[in-house]
């Protein structure tokens, strides 16, 4: 179980922190929405709580409530750039089966 950041995601992150002067690198993965293909994941600025996992990765420090990494097994920070479309996503080491368990939508 960890989370693991390819270097261009590193390059992005701090690139974009850098053009909001934003000089905090403590960030936190954590579920923005759960839908029919299963959780959406994200990033953001944050603090460290008893409850979290962290990893030192070239100068951030990179959070995850525990219970979600027992959960999904580990994550992974990627960079994307294709169709004119770029950016950084995070991607569960398990996939989760099957869509969203226990909600109700029109998918």
């Amino acid at each position: 179980m960890s989370i693991k950041v390819n270097e261009q995601a590193l390059n992005e992150l701090r690139s974009i922190l850098e053009s909001r002067e934003i000089t905090e690198k403590t960030v936190r993965l954590f579920v923005a929405g759960v839908g029919c293909s299963g959780p959406q994941f994200n990033l953001s600025i944050d603090e460290k709580d008893e409850n979290d996992f962290s990893v030192e990765v070239d100068g951030f420090t990179f959070l995850v409530e525990k219970e979600l990494l027992d959960e999904f097994g580990g994550f992974s920070v990627e960079f994307f750039d294709q169709d004119g479309q770029r950016g950084i996503y995070v991607e569960p080491d398990i996939k989760p089966q099957g869509g969203c368990a226990g909600c109700s939508c029109g998918c």
